[in-house]
């Protein structure tokens, strides 16, 4: 059985599903809370894939209560 590839998100959807403005996201990428990467030769753009923003997401969930 074939399985749904997601398709990466562009930053400002994946900062938008986080509820956070873009420039935190770039911020978070840069100090390696989320992992993005570069697509095309010339590196013109970041996606980050949805597995690692529902990662995110439960991180800080976590986190926030006091769970982890």
């Amino acid at each position: 059985m074939a399985t749904k590839l997601e398709s990466p998100l562009r930053p400002q959807e994946a900062a938008d599903y986080i509820g956070i403005d873009i420039s935190t996201l770039y911020k978070m990428i840069k100090r390696g809370d989320i992992e993005g990467f570069y697509v095309g030769e010339e590196k013109h753009g970041i996606r980050i894939e949805q597995a690692e923003i529902r990662r995110y997401k439960r991180k800080y969930s976590t986190k926030r209560w006091g769970l982890n």
